[in-house]
């Protein structure tokens, strides 16, 4: 699966900011930053964007930490990310092209998966992820794997959609069809485009793992069987996403999750 959204992205990957529905992934952008602005530290906070895709997210929070490291396994959202931030002469973020993964463990290290460090010893105060979680096959090995990535102290955040009531039950399906569309990531997507009113859009639906996103109470369980401390959720931004320029499109909860490594 995973190298069939990595041929998605590396093919797409130059064109994927011009879909009109990437504007959605700043607004969520601008939006964690306003939840997270007194976490931030200019002159020592270094923070990962995992599932980085072309930077949207990162455009927002750059400015506000010391260093910022993309992760994305779609070498061409990767390349797409380093051009961009290279043209505008910013120096503090870069993107790196790495599918992270675990072994799973024989019990002997009391884990179940064995960490393998794969960002050359980096370590991070604060780890974000912007609808990328429900494309994630499993979440609960991620969720590990990014908390052996933090500090002491540091923070792990997951924006992703909500499932809560009407709107996902009637709606799941075409929220699924549309989330993509308001993000960069490196996880769970194939391939359809679709052409109407001179817009082009990218459709991969029907790899969403996780449809509909997840409830408060099942992100929560994600991050305490990570082993995070101090678990908060959170309502972030509604989001609607159109399939069609003129169409009154899709609404989406987009909320927070934020869990604490604490040794």
């Amino acid at each position: 699966m995973q190298a069939v959204n990595n041929e998605f992205f590396n093919k797409f990957a130059k064109e994927y900011d011009q879909d009109p529905n990437c504007s959605q992934g700043v607004d969520i952008g601008k939006a964690i930053l306003r939840e997270l602005g007194s976490l931030l530290d200019k002159s020592k906070t270094v923070a990962m964007d995992f599932g980085c895709g072309t930077g949207l997210v990162s455009q927002q929070m750059y400015p506000h930490v010391h260093q910022l490291v993309g992760v994305d396994a779609s070498k061409g959202m990767v390349e797409v990310y380093n051009e961009k931030f290279a043209k505008h002469e910013i120096d503090n973020a870069h993107a790196e092209c790495v599918e992270l993964t675990a072994a799973e463990s024989d019990g002997s290290n009391g884990e179940k998966w064995v960490f393998k460090d794969q960002l050359d010893g980096k370590r991070f105060d604060l780890i974000f992820t912007s609808m990328a979680w429900h494309h994630v096959e499993n979440i609960d090995m991620m969720a590990w794997i990014l908390k052996n990535y933090l500090k002491d102290g540091g923070k792990l955040v997951v924006a992703d959609i909500r499932k809560n009531g009407e709107q996902n039950t009637s709606n799941s399906d075409e929220s699924d069809k549309h989330a993509h569309k308001a993000h960069g990531h490196q996880h769970q997507h194939h391939h359809q485009q679709h052409e109407s009113h001179g817009a082009s859009h990218l459709d991969g639906s029907h790899t969403v793992t996780h449809h509909g996103g997840f409830t408060d109470q099942e992100i929560t369980k994600n991050l305490q069987q990570a082993g995070l401390k101090d678990i908060e959720t959170r309502m972030l931004i509604t989001i609607t996403m159109k399939k069609e320029e003129q169409s009154k499109g899709v609404s989406m909860d987009i909320s927070m999750a934020i869990g604490t490594r604490r040794d």
